[in-house]
């Protein structure tokens, strides 16, 4: 599971492994960006699918990366937009609970606002507040 080539704006969201499959911004059009799902860290449960990627595939969203686990990696891998996550896992997190939109997110000693660059190729990804030209 790994990030294509791209530089694009972030949108953020924060999800718990008791929240059900997400009210991730993905279902929503967009053109090229990368949301960005923080589900702290966890590796109990799979807090998203690939019922949102490939939805935000088809909104032409850009990418999708989830600190935390997904589930479906097949059906994830098979989509032609970029996307990272720690790690798969079969369970599926429990229905309960709600996430957050448009919120800041913090992962592997990063802060992640809306609207900031996401660079990422399949070496890594950096994150800036302007647009890197290469």
């Amino acid at each position: 599971m790994c990030m294509k080539k791209s530089r694009e704006h972030a949108i953020s969201c924060r999800l718990y492994t008791f929240t059900k499959p997400a009210p991730v911004p993905g279902k929503e059009k967009d053109n090229g960006r990368v949301l960005v799902v923080d589900g702290g860290g966890s590796l109990r449960c799979a807090i998203l699918d690939g019922n949102p990627v490939v939805q935000a595939q088809n909104n032409r969203w850009a990418g999708v990366v989830v600190n935390g686990c997904v589930r479906d990696v097949d059906e994830i891998n098979s989509c032609d937009i970029g996307f990272r996550a720690l790690a798969s896992h079969p369970v599926k997190a429990n229905k309960k609970g709600i996430g957050e939109k448009h919120v800041p997110v913090a992962f592997a000693g990063t802060r992640i606002l809306d609207g900031e660059y996401l660079n990422a190729d399949t070496d890594g990804i950096l994150i800036s507040k302007t647009e890197l030209y290469v």
